[in-house]
């Protein structure tokens, strides 16, 4: 996505939205999901943020664990299911 969905101007970078070292199978990563926001005055979608599909799709919120080394553990103890 690199322009936003409601008016289609230019995504401009906001702020960061968080930031976590994660494990995952292949090791540790440091990660960080940026925020878009339109900062048009005149649109309705002002202040709305986007963040990276991405950066969210590799692990749960508040969690420091990907969802690979999630499935994993799931898969390894039956009483978690």
């Amino acid at each position: 996505m690199t322009h936003y969905p409601h008016c289609e101007a230019k995504l401009q970078h906001s702020h960061m939205a968080w930031h976590k070292k994660m494990s995952t199978l292949n090791g540790v990563i440091d990660v960080w999901s940026l925020a878009y926001a339109c900062k048009n005055p005149s649109r309705l979608h002002m202040g709305v943020s986007y963040k990276s599909a991405e950066a969210e799709m590799l692990s749960m919120k508040h969690s420091s664990y990907g969802y690979d080394v999630l499935a994993l553990a799931a898969s390894c103890d039956s009483s978690i299911i």
